[in-house]
C-alpha cells in the first residue's frame, strides 16, 4: 500500500506454482464447506479488515445468539 507506513510482506512460497497449489486446495477442501454452511444458512461473513476490538464485539454477538 503506497499510503501505509508497514512495509509489504510475502512469503517465501509466493511464487506461481506454490500459489496454484493452494488455490487448488482452497477449491477443493475449503470452498465446498463454506457452500455447506451457506446452503443451511448457517455462514456469517464479517469484514476483517475492521479494528480487532470492533471484530471482537462482532464475534461475540454472534456467538451469544
Amino acid at each position: 500500500c503506497d499510503d501505509c507506513k508497514i512495509p509489504l510482506y510475502k512469503r517465501k512460497d509466493d511464487v506461481k506454482d506454490k500459489v496454484k497449489i493452494r488455490l487448488k486446495i482452497y477449491h477443493e477442501e475449503t470452498e465446498p464447506i463454506e457452500k455447506f454452511y451457506s446452503n443451511k444458512g448457517l455462514l456469517v461473513t464479517l469484514n476483517g479488515s475492521k479494528p480487532i476490538p470492533e471484530l471482537f464485539k462482532e464475534i461475540k454477538a454472534l456467538l451469544s445468539k
